[in-house]
């Protein structure tokens, strides 16, 4: 049973992304993966690199308005400090000590603290094998939520977990977690259960969420030494120009079905070799993130409507907008009307469910559109939400589970 990862807007090859799509891979093995297959560990995992196709700045993003933008008239000054405090508060990065960040985030819900920790590992930790230990010590910690959640459905975080009254700072938050979340497993139909099976230090070793702890120190301390302004506008303003660069760029160069354009070949050629690994009867499993869920509909309905994926997954994307402007090749400027209120299902597409971030300004529901998707909502509360989705273990446990129940 292949599967393959569409990655959205900004990605370009390097470190960095082989670094993210190998914690991806393995959190999809852990997690995913079981409740689609018998033998996740042998299935076959796919991801095209179509960012280095798409867009490329000439200026090198030159045209972005920075500090050094003369004022039309008038000084131009900074923020109120109220203001900046009460922004840092809401996104939770200021008013606590940068030992204490993901500490305070676990005392108004552990889940977000453990959220936090897992979608920063990537970037602080450069070893595969600390991520892939740390992709199975995101087991154990989930289970242990899960379990806490059925036990306390009502309760807040020092219910649940009150031994977090006794902790001083992350890095003992980390290792109290591994203590309490030990011999916690998920069971092969994903319901949480303690086994209390013995701890395999070589599996389970905590020094890549340790170093992730440090790493997110750092990331604090910077921040807590520049004005807002400066710290959420390049944040910002980068994944705007990332996500208009990408899509102009596909939207302008993904050609014909006779002459397709660079990207189109790219992902199409690797659903191709995706496709040739099944079995009799095996699926074959897409999740696109972002623009990567536009480029896999418009080729499923358009550049390749040979190709047939059973279960498509697609998280922070446009696909519902982009059919609500009519952009695809497939659209039908005829649909809504009276006796086609939504776009029928493609017949390429056997089931379909689409993830969004409330706190993504880039995801949009597709079910008001599309006849037979399925909306979730995933909350993450971060300004972060639009690339967090594939670095967080909870995102691959919850759609697991979602697949495992019928549509």
């Amino acid at each position: 049973m292949p599967m393959v990862f569409v990655h959205g807007v900004g990605n370009r090859g390097g470190t960095l992304y082989q670094r993210r799509s190998t914690y991806q891979e393995l959190l999809a093995r852990v997690f995913l993966l079981p409740a689609v297959s018998d033998d996740p560990a042998s299935t076959p995992v796919f991801a095209p690199l179509w960012g280095d196709a798409a867009a490329h700045a000439r200026w090198r993003h030159a045209s972005v308005p920075g500090r050094d933008v003369e004022s039309l008239g008038g000084a131009v000054s900074d923020l109120d400090q109220d203001v900046v405090d009460a922004a840092l508060e809401a996104v939770r990065w200021g008013r606590c000590e940068p030992d204490t960040l993901l500490l305070e985030l676990a005392a108004q819900g552990l889940e977000d603290a453990v959220a936090v920790l897992f979608a920063a590992l990537p970037g602080a930790v450069g070893d595969i094998g600390a991520l892939t230990r740390a992709a199975h010590v995101a087991v154990q910690v989930l289970a242990y939520l899960r379990t806490q959640e059925g036990l306390h459905p009502e309760a807040d975080s020092a219910v649940r977990h009150p031994w977090l009254a006794s902790l001083r700072n992350d890095r003992e938050l980390v290792t109290r977690l591994l203590q309490e979340s030990e011999g916690y497993a998920f069971l092969p139909d994903g319901t949480p259960s303690r086994k209390r099976a013995p701890r395999r230090p070589e599996v389970l070793g905590p020094e890549g969420l340790l170093a992730t702890v440090g790493w997110l120190r750092r990331k604090a301390v910077s921040a807590a030494q520049r004005p807002l302004r400066s710290r959420l506008f390049p944040a910002l303003s980068d994944t705007v120009t990332a996500c208009l660069g990408d899509i102009l760029v596909y939207l302008k160069e993904r050609g014909s079905v006779a002459e397709p354009g660079p990207i189109v070949r790219i992902v199409g050629a690797t659903l191709d070799a995706a496709a040739e690994h099944r079995g009799d009867g095996d699926p074959l499993v897409v999740v696109a993130h972002s623009m990567g869920g536009n480029i896999v509909y418009d080729l499923l309905t358009h550049f390749r409507p040979d190709l047939a994926v059973d279960i498509l997954v697609t998280v922070g994307s446009q696909v519902g907008y982009f059919e609500e402007l009519k952009l695809f090749h497939a659209s039908d400027d005829r649909i809504p009307n009276a006796d086609e209120p939504k776009v029928a299902l493609p017949t390429t597409i056997g089931r379909w469910v689409n993830v969004v971030d409330l706190n993504d300004p880039l995801a949009f529901r597709a079910a008001p559109v599309f006849a037979g998707v399925e909306d979730y909502r995933i909350p993450t509360g971060a300004l972060w939400a639009h690339s967090g989705y594939l670095n967080e273990p909870g995102f691959y446990e919850r759609v697991a589970g979602r697949l495992r129940s019928p549509r």
